[in-house]
């Protein structure tokens, strides 16, 4: 296991036990922790927690985009969960809400870019 899958496991295990405590406002309180100081775990884990709905972009782009299907679906993720870290990396310290939505939008137009290349 590598350092990334480390930090990666590390995180998911994190955000599972602060899910368990306070299952609303857990994303929240790891944006603002992670805000206060800037930890690879605690980034691996909010990208853990956003690659769901990462996955369900890619998919939904792929049935709607031949080119999107031309892509490999890993590749096509890389570049999502890529542009989601730029946006946590640049946002931090504002609103989660809009984090999130920024990150959302910008991992989506970032896979859609993807397929307009080779």
């Amino acid at each position: 296991m590598d350092s990334a899958e480390f930090s990666l496991e590390i995180g998911r295990n994190w955000m599972k036990r602060a899910r368990e405590q306070d299952p609303v406002g857990y994303l929240q309180s790891a944006w603002r922790l992670y805000c206060e100081a800037p930890d690879e775990i605690l980034m691996s884990a909010l990208l853990s927690e956003l690659m769901p709905g990462l996955s369900e972009e890619a998919l939904d782009l792929r049935a709607s985009s031949e080119k999107a299907r031309a892509i490999p679906p890993e590749d096509l993720l890389r570049t999502g969960m890529l542009a989601l870290q730029v946006a946590l990396e640049g946002l931090r310290g504002e609103d989660w809400d809009y984090v999130l939505e920024r990150a959302q939008a910008m991992a989506l137009d970032a896979m859609t870019r993807r397929t307009e290349r080779p």
